[in-house]
């Protein structure tokens, strides 16, 4: 794995985390208690 795919998914992480704190991480956590 390159630096710039690296690079990318640290800031698609952020991006998620800052976009999906309030509304996606409902959604997500959800989603982690149906599958686990």
């Amino acid at each position: 794995m390159g630096k710039k795919e690296l690079l990318w998914l640290l800031g698609l992480l952020v991006m998620f985390i800052l976009v999906g704190s309030t509304v996606g991480f409902g959604f997500v956590g959800d989603f982690l208690y149906r599958v686990f």
